[in-house]
């Protein structure tokens, strides 16, 4: 259970890196970042039961044996999330000025949320897909791989936005 309590803590830490590196650039920017994934992490909290149900079904479908089934699984698995990282993406993007005016973002700052929101947004689905295929390894119970996903996900995140920010100067919107 180590592999797995640790591949849980180093999931948070992504944004974490990307929130102490850009907080010592400009205050401005770390209130974009901050506001944009607000946006996101709430949004993609709703699908939060992707990664569940998919831990699940694909661990209740290996104990069987049955190929089969945990093919079916698992396509199911990666085809909703693409599904919902897709029609997400779409919906945070037509219903942002609502989601920002709930937010309250001030207008000085909207357009640091955006440079942020709107790049992130790309990545949207494939963040969802990431996770799902996070939980279908669980499933199938390659514990130590999730580990090394995920702690290769966080050296390559801090390692690319350190270089992005600081050495390439790109600011908010490329460092996204």
């Amino acid at each position: 259970s180590l592999p797995l309590i640790l591949g849980s803590l180093l999931e948070p830490l992504a944004s974490l890196v990307d929130s102490a590196f850009v907080g010592q650039l400009r205050t401005e920017w770390l209130a974009g970042l901050a506001l944009g994934a607000m946006i996101l992490s709430s949004f993609s909290w709703v699908f939060n039961f992707l990664i569940h149900v998919s831990t699940e079904s694909i661990s209740r479908s290996a104990a069987t044996q049955k190929s089969n089934e945990k093919v079916a699984h698992t396509q199911i698995a990666l085809m909703v999330s693409v599904f919902i990282g897709i029609l997400g993406a779409f919906i945070m993007w037509l219903g942002e000025p609502i989601l920002f005016k709930l937010m309250g973002v001030k207008e000085n700052l909207s357009i640091y949320v955006e440079d942020y929101f709107h790049v992130r947004l790309i990545g949207h689905p494939l963040l969802i897909l990431y996770g799902t295929m996070i939980s279908i390894l669980r499933g199938f119970g390659k514990v130590k791989t999730c580990l090394l996903l995920l702690l290769s996900t966080v050296i390559i995140n801090a390692l690319v936005t350190a270089y992005l920010l600081f050495l390439q100067d790109w600011g908010l919107k490329r460092a996204a």
